[in-house]
């Protein structure tokens, strides 16, 4: 059984189609003292294509991040398609981006647009949580990463597919 060929102009729709079908994302973080930790957090896309999350100054994740914000590569980010609607679980379309990151507070310009889509897309959770002293903003800047269709369909991204 032959493959169909994809095309970069496919391959980036299918990504943009299946990365606007994800709510929350994985984040990968490292500690000060270089320990790894997963968690997750629910998104938004700005228009640039960055992602946008609220974020708690006293999650671990958020820590991690401010420590490597000014790091080349602060973290990596994780989409993957809900086990439920899966054909193999060894085989989930998945998107992975390293990341850098911008951590905005409330006075500055992109935080009422933001929290305004936040809350658009995410509910009323949001008008409470933007209200709390310790709650950012996190933009992460995809500057690579890496899409996986299924079996030998994985397709590096640079800087024109993410």
């Amino acid at each position: 059984m032959s493959r169909k060929t994809i095309t970069t102009t496919e391959l980036i729709a299918e990504i943009t189609r299946f990365r606007k079908q994800q709510q929350s994302l994985l984040l990968a973080t490292c500690s000060e003292q270089g320990h790894p930790l997963s968690s997750y957090a629910p998104f938004i896309e700005t228009e640039t294509g960055d992602f946008c999350l609220l974020l708690s100054d006293m999650a671990e994740h958020s820590q991690n991040l401010h420590y490597h914000q000014q790091t080349q590569i602060p973290c990596s980010i994780m989409l993957i398609e809900d086990e439920v609607n899966c054909r193999n679980l060894f085989a989930r379309k998945r998107v992975t981006y390293q990341c850098q990151v911008q951590v905005s507070n409330r006075e500055q310009p992109q935080w009422t647009p933001a929290i305004e889509k936040l809350q658009q897309k995410l509910g009323k959770t949001i008008e409470l949580l933007s209200t709390l002293a310790d709650f950012k903003l996190y933009f992460l800047t995809p500057q690579s990463g890496n899409y996986v269709r299924g079996f030998g369909q994985a397709y590096p991204l640079d800087s024109g597919c993410l």
